[in-house]
């Protein structure tokens, strides 16, 4: 009977455990909401998030498609509370080619401020205004092929991608045929003043570029205090 009671005893907790593992979360990019409905002519937002599950990041590049058939990009902005802002130091995010946007396509990239360096992130990063413009149901994802060119989550020292792309999340929106208005849907987050656009999409190399010239920066500010 004690030999029957112990073996039950560990069946449970092996099976325990094995939840525990598949429920362990991976660094990932993720949109919020992930689903929702809307009608023609609606505006509503789509905040990009990260979660980099404990390890420590100093830069994302979030590098993704969507149905330009159905959807189409109005703006895109810093999340409130973005998620490299939690330290009095501060970070920064921006986005890169908005002559992609009529083809489906966006780039952004967020990073903490050098002075602040890696620390482990969860939360906001940027967000987008999307105008429903046909019916039918829409797919925003995430590229992500373990490349430097595609969706990286980054850390700084040493250089190293820590991405797990299986772990991303994608967003599924249906737009009804129904003629709406083009007033914006509740944000999930309120946005930010626009960011300047730059010429060039994310990447491991632009990322960790916009960072050192960041600490090159304070450098220069303080030699020039003491001469």
């Amino acid at each position: 009977m004690k030999k029957t009671v112990l073996n039950l005893f560990l069946a449970a907790a092996f099976l325990l455990m094995s939840g525990n593992v598949v429920a362990a979360v991976d660094p990932n990019l993720s949109f919020s909401p992930a689903t929702g409905t809307y009608n023609l002519n609606d505006t509503f937002t789509v905040t990009m998030l990260i979660d980099s599950a404990g390890q420590v990041a100093g830069a994302v590049d979030m590098i993704g498609t969507f149905d330009s058939t159905k959807l189409e990009i109005t703006k895109i902005e810093t999340a409130t509370s973005m998620a490299f802002n939690k330290t009095t130091t501060g970070g920064s995010c921006s986005f890169n080619k908005q002559d992609e946007w009529p083809v489906g396509k966006f780039s952004a990239s967020c990073n903490s401020s050098m002075t602040a360096g890696d620390e482990v992130v969860n939360g906001n990063l940027m967000v987008i205004t999307f105008k429903a413009k046909a019916a039918g149901t829409a797919i925003v994802s995430y590229t992500c092929n373990g490349q430097p060119s595609d969706s990286n989550i980054v850390q700084t020292t040493p250089i190293k991608d820590i991405i797990v792309c299986s772990a991303n999340g994608s967003g599924s929106y249906t737009i009804n045929s129904t003629i709406g208005t083009t007033t914006s849907s509740t944000p999930t987050t309120t946005p930010a003043a626009t960011t300047t656009e730059l010429p060039q999409t994310g990447g491991i190399a632009s990322t960790v570029g916009l960072i050192v010239f960041g600490a090159v920066s304070i450098l220069s500010a303080l030699f020039l205090k003491f001469l």
